[in-house]
């Protein structure tokens, strides 16, 4: 008989103090609008604390881990919620049966594949470009300086608001319709002749025709939105900054970076959860945009620390 577990109701402003697995588990069904975390890279860091991630024994221990946490967030998100996970790779410090030491473990990628075998949606996989990221002084192989954000959703028919990250356009935006607009300036007739030739009353209707039509891109209302700003593509430039915790907390990403991924992926009245509270970067920033937030985290000392930065909040 499977044991029954009693649910909470998640309590914004509360790091919650267990092993990340004990307090999901205890979560309702579609209760979090949007989750933005980072867990212990896998053969990286050691924080000193008893029973945190990223210690396992293989790898192979590590995404198996990763996939039953990765489900329990699925349970847990909202039908139109988002969730952006950044996870890193590590290099294998020994040979653990055909994986060779010094190789690449490709954490990431297989996590990633895990997350699409099991029912997640994956709309992208966004670059973030550490221009300060650790030096490295090895000959072998480049220098390691970008980090995957998987942005993951259960739905198609998911929150997004893409505006709220536009960024300014460095060129204006021409023509779309190669016909009319080589046609309006007499160049297409040189290589097509007078057959593909638009005529003056076709280039005007063109110009201002503001119908939501795939072939009238360039005049219709979303070329109106678009003239100043576009669509930011999936790299995005965030510079880290030194933590403020008095532990000094080695995982940290900037406040701005966390931003980011809540200004566009979590509504106005919406509650964002970190499993891993760690520094509470993700709170923060929650707290900067007028978010609700929850946390987890196994260490009362970085919850504690966590709280002190962020300035409000409770321990459950």
């Amino acid at each position: 008989m499977s044991k029954q577990i009693s649910r909470i109701k998640p309590e914004s402003r509360t790091i919650y103090l267990d092993d990340v697995m004990e307090t999901l588990t205890r979560f309702p069904t579609n209760s979090i609008d949007c989750i933005v975390t980072s867990p212990m890279y896998y053969n990286d860091i050691n924080l000193g604390v008893k029973g945190a991630w990223g210690n396992e024994s293989s790898v192979f221990e590590f995404l198996s881990k990763m996939r039953v946490f990765q489900n329990e967030l699925l349970r847990i998100l909202k039908p139109r919620g988002t969730c952006f996970i950044n996870i890193s790779d590590s290099y294998a410090k020994k040979n653990h049966g055909s994986i060779k030491k010094g190789t690449k473990l490709m954490v990431p990628e297989q996590f990633s594949s895990q997350c699409v075998l099991d029912g997640w949606i994956c709309e992208n996989v966004i670059e973030w470009l550490k221009r300060d990221a650790f030096p490295t002084s090895v000959q072998t192989h480049l220098w390691w300086n970008m980090e995957p954000v998987y942005f993951l959703v259960k739905n198609k028919q998911h929150y997004f608001d893409l505006q709220s990250v536009k960024i300014s356009r460095i060129h204006n935006t021409k023509y779309v319709n190669r016909r009319i607009r080589d046609g309006a300036n007499g160049s297409l007739t040189k290589r097509f002749g007078e057959k593909y030739m638009a005529s003056d009353e076709e280039i005007e209707k063109f110009k201002q025709d503001k119908r939501s039509r795939g072939d009238y891109t360039g005049f219709n209302l979303r070329y109106e939105n678009t003239k100043t700003d576009k669509n930011p593509g999936c790299l995005l430039d965030v510079t880290r900054k030194k933590s403020d915790m008095a532990s000094s907390h080695l995982a940290t990403f900037p406040v701005k970076f966390a931003e980011w991924f809540i200004r566009c992926g979590c509504p106005q009245n919406g509650i964002v959860l970190d499993p891993f509270m760690g520094s509470g970067t993700t709170a923060l920033a929650a707290e900067n945009l007028g978010r609700k937030w929850i946390g987890c985290e196994l260490s009362k000392n970085f919850a504690k620390e966590s709280l002190n930065r962020i300035g409000v909040g409770k321990l459950a």
